[in-house]
């Protein structure tokens, strides 16, 4: 029996883009220096799957202070990852954070990156402490009380 060709013709505009999504924290959450966040970011993909996730954290400034790409392996229709930062404890209280997701899948197309900003807060209470008077110290009724106070 002879070989026998037959052409064909693949068909891929049906082939769309990823979708990105971050699932936490919240646009508007806030974070204190040092602390760990953890952003859970799902990303789906109809034909081949999702083969990437990119995560980049940039400060006020555009700074880049974190970045990673996460290779799924095998590549998913349908995958939540979660990836962690650390709040550099240089940031100005009062400053935000731009958090930015994306996917990636097999076919190389980018999913429109979805963003959410995150404001550092400062939730230590503040310190005071009397330094004068000393402790226990005896006053007449009507004398004048000079407190000092260090905070």
């Amino acid at each position: 029996m002879q070989p026998v060709s037959i052409p064909a013709t693949v068909e891929t505009t049906n082939d769309t883009a990823p979708h990105v999504q971050i699932l936490s924290p919240a646009s508007g959450t806030s974070v204190q220096r040092g602390q760990i966040v953890n952003v859970s970011i799902r990303a789906t993909d109809a034909i081949g799957g999702v083969n990437r996730i990119l995560l980049t954290v940039r400060d006020a400034g555009s700074q880049v202070i974190a970045a990673e790409t996460r290779q799924i392996s095998p590549a998913s229709p349908d995958v939540t990852n979660s990836i962690s930062f650390t709040v550099p404890n240089n940031l100005e209280i009062g400053s935000s954070l731009t958090i930015t997701a994306g996917a990636e899948d097999t076919g190389g197309q980018s999913a429109v990156p979805e963003a959410t900003s995150l404001y550092l807060a400062d939730a230590t209470a503040p310190s005071v402490t009397i330094t004068a008077p000393a402790g226990q110290a005896t006053y007449n009724y009507g004398e004048t009380v000079n407190i000092t106070v260090s905070a």
